[in-house]
């Protein structure tokens, strides 16, 4: 009896370590998923601004959806993940702080080029004053891009 008590412990931790194991990949691939709608959004937005399509009826479509995206940069990384392949330092969780502000600024200036669009203002300060708050998280939190 005492024998198949510690096997079944056994077995439950091992099976923990499994969902805890799969969870921390879950994680990992719907952070990696938030970051690249992002950078989808972004990357249209920036194509429209420069004129590479005539596609300007969609821009504030996706300046609502970068707005709504960078609202959950901070929920999507409270899971400290550890192993997988990512570029997110270990600084985002010794200073959550710095960080959440860092991503708070990045959805304010994403709220400020909803509002230039819905303005009909200029668009390009706006565009770049979300180009600098993404750069300025990505500097202090991202791993260094290896050349």
């Amino acid at each position: 009896m005492k024998r198949s008590k510690s096997m079944i412990a056994y077995a439950c931790a091992a099976a923990l370590l499994v969902v805890s194991g799969m969870a921390n990949a879950d994680a990992l691939k719907y952070r990696k998923a938030v970051m690249k709608a992002i950078g989808g959004h972004m990357g249209s937005l920036g194509q429209i601004v420069k004129g590479g399509v005539p596609h300007k009826g969609h821009m504030l479509a996706h300046a609502m959806a970068l707005e709504s995206t960078l609202d959950m940069v901070s929920d999507a990384f409270k899971t400290q993940t550890s192993g997988g392949k990512t570029t997110a330092t270990d600084k985002i969780w010794t200073d959550w702080k710095g960080f959440v502000a860092k991503a708070n600024d990045a959805s304010k200036a994403a709220n400020a080029l909803v509002r230039t669009i819905e303005d009909d203002g200029d668009i390009a300060p706006a565009m770049k004053g979300v180009g600098k708050t993404c750069g300025g998280c990505h500097k202090a939190f991202r791993k260094k891009k290896k050349r």
